[in-house]
């Protein structure tokens, strides 16, 4: 059975893929050191290491570059070479600041990091994950505010997209604890040649999720009462970041907010209804592969790879993983749409400043330049994540990219973080989702049974008991 415990963040791959020389003129000079704070915000960079509105130092004495440490995560060979590419292209860029890396396999990096944060020696600039809320709750990373204050591009719409502002803002407030400088949302992705051989129309911006069931009904195909061909797979629709969408497009939520959420609002007759509908795909239209027939698919290469599946909603990170396809032509769509709309689940990647750093303005020396022209046009480049400086976003990915790859960016005209920041949702999706979701992807209960299993006990543990 495919695992629907998966972490979107562990399905994430950032490119091994070099740099060439790119010229953006969007932001080539942002300032260095924080804005004069006004009033008392809590724990910001000036009050914690007492900057005031004067920028400290980034150079040590005698013209000897800072020194700071950079902590991140490496899932291959290839992706670790990306990220010391990165860092050699930034220290090689300036004569301020040089970066040491500290590069670790995912799960080694969050241990690591809980070790040195409790024994004073985090390092300067941390990449965020959600797996950092508990620390930043916590405190153990600056308000990046009085910096971003100081950086007038970085409020402007027009140069960086605002958008990307929310989930950086994880605690709730106005303030960042992470410089957004990439994201990402989800898109349709569709198999052209089985469209083509069934004359059916290529998915439209009109597509509704009930035009997308039908669709995936034509495009199923049996042989001898077996299916060789799916409308359809929910794939990464099975886990509760992306079927959220689902629920958003009519005008519904699993939760009152996902920052610092106290209640779960799964128990609507809009969310059953969602649910059941995914469902239902599987057993009731059989569109869509079941468990057992999933895993046939994984060994063939995927649900997608395969061939054998026309359409499948996923991140647009996969983007670049199906590149490698070349048994037939594949492209994109926007998400199909609802009563209320679409909205994608959005989330951010970039670097964070660790309060313990001794080195807060060097350190922002390093993460300003990840969201400026280099920096941005080495993400383009990589086609990993849609880049948050738009100009950079003019940059092809190297490589083939698919035909209506614009629709990336366009998912991210409406869009929604999709983590959600409780220092107890780790645990709610390990004692009460999980078991019952898995009985529910097995067809054994229906979406009613799931969520009168699910939403109080869930709504309990947000409040605390």
């Amino acid at each position: 059975m495919r695992s629907t415990r998966v972490t979107r963040r562990k399905l994430l791959r950032l490119g091994a893929l070099a740099l060439g020389s790119t010229a953006l003129a969007a932001c080539a000079a942002l300032p260095t050191g924080p804005a004069k704070p006004t009033g008392e915000p809590a724990k910001t960079a000036a009050e914690t290491t007492g900057l005031g509105s004067q920028p400290g130092p980034t150079t040590a004495p005698g013209g000897v570059p800072v020194k700071i440490t950079f902590m991140m995560w490496a899932w291959s060979p290839e992706n670790e070479k990306f990220e010391r590419d990165r860092i050699e292209l930034f220290n090689n860029s300036q004569t301020k600041v040089v970066v040491e890396p500290l590069i670790m396999p995912y799960e080694d990096m969050w241990t690591k990091l809980d070790v040195l944060v409790a024994s004073g020696q985090a390092p300067d600039s941390v990449w965020y994950d959600y797996a950092a809320y508990k620390l930043i709750a916590k405190g153990q990373f600056l308000d990046l505010k009085p910096y971003v204050d100081n950086a007038a591009a970085m409020l402007d719409d027009s140069i960086y997209d605002q958008g990307f502002w929310k989930p950086a803002k994880m605690l709730g407030g106005d303030s960042p604890y992470a410089l957004p400088i990439g994201g990402e949302g989800m898109n349709l992705f569709y198999n052209r040649d089985l469209f083509d051989a069934s004359s059916e129309p290529y998915p439209t911006d009109d597509l509704t999720w009930d035009e997308y069931r039908n669709v995936a009904i034509r495009l199923t195909k049996e042989e001898g009462g077996k299916v060789v061909q799916f409308g359809t797979s929910l794939a990464w629709l099975q886990s509760w970041w992306a079927w959220v969408m689902l629920l958003w497009s009519r005008g519904v939520g699993i939760v009152d907010s996902h920052f610092s959420p106290t209640q779960c609002t799964l128990d609507t007759p809009e969310a059953i209804e969602a649910l059941q509908f995914l469902q239902d795909l599987i057993y009731k239209d059989k569109v869509a592969p079941d468990p057992v027939q999933a895993s046939v698919l994984s060994e063939q290469g995927g649900d997608f790879a395969s061939g054998k599946v026309a359409t499948m909603v996923d991140g647009g990170w996969d983007v670049v993983s199906f590149r490698s396809i070349d048994r037939f032509q594949w492209d994109i769509a926007l998400l199909p749409k609802g009563p209320k709309g679409r909205i994608s689940p959005f989330w951010i990647g970039g670097p964070m400043i660790s309060k313990q750093s001794r080195n807060p303005d060097a350190a922002w020396e390093w993460t300003k330049w990840t969201a400026e022209e280099d920096g941005q046009a080495m993400i383009a480049k990589s086609g990993q994540q849609v880049t948050w400086l738009r100009k950079a976003r003019e940059i092809a990915p190297e490589g083939a990219v698919p035909e209506h790859y614009s629709k990336r960016f366009e998912t991210l005209n409406d869009l929604a973080p999709a983590d959600v920041w409780s220092e107890r949702w780790n645990e709610i999706l390990d004692k009460v989702w999980n078991p019952e979701f898995d009985r529910f992807w097995k067809g054994e209960i229906t979406a009613a049974e799931l969520v009168k299993a699910i939403a109080p006990e869930t709504t309990k543990m947000l409040q605390g008991a």
